[in-house]
């Protein structure tokens, strides 16, 4: 039998990308270059005629949310999301304007409960680095079921 998974993932040859977030952007074009995709990053996305295809990754957002609280009131585990609108384009089919965006999202938890009773700025940094690599791979997931 065999395994499915990146070593099995179909990548386009060249392609766009545009994203409105530079670390995102960042984690998506190192993963691509992994797998030598000749990449072009576009600083806006307009409506020309694609040349060759294209990616998008839009309204891209961090969010921070209290998940646990003790008895009290004081923030126990919290929960960080980070959540982007992706949207393949193949350079034949550029001026369908019904092709739509998915929503990508990935998120952890943080637990601050026992001798770690405050979110440093180090967790918070290793936290979104961490929520950034993973959406970055599910971005990878997704492009990979295109081709």
């Amino acid at each position: 039998f065999h395994l499915q998974g990146q070593s099995q993932a179909a990548y386009p040859a060249t392609l766009s990308l545009y994203s409105n977030d530079s670390q995102l952007s960042a984690q998506v074009t190192t993963l691509l270059a992994q797998q030598q995709v000749d990449l072009e990053s576009v600083e806006i996305l307009d409506k020309q005629p694609l040349l060759r295809p294209q990616l998008s990754l839009t309204q891209t957002l961090q969010h921070r949310a209290e998940l646990i609280l003790d008895q009290n009131g004081d923030v126990t585990v919290w929960r960080y999301t980070l959540t982007t609108h992706y949207r393949y384009q193949s350079a034949d089919h550029a001026n369908q304007s019904d092709s739509s965006s998915l929503p990508l999202s990935v998120s952890t938890d943080v637990d601050l409960s026992g001798g770690q009773a405050t979110v440093n700025q180090r967790i918070e940094a290793d936290s979104w680095a961490l929520l950034y690599r993973q959406l970055a791979s599910r971005v990878m997931r997704q492009l990979s079921r295109q081709q």
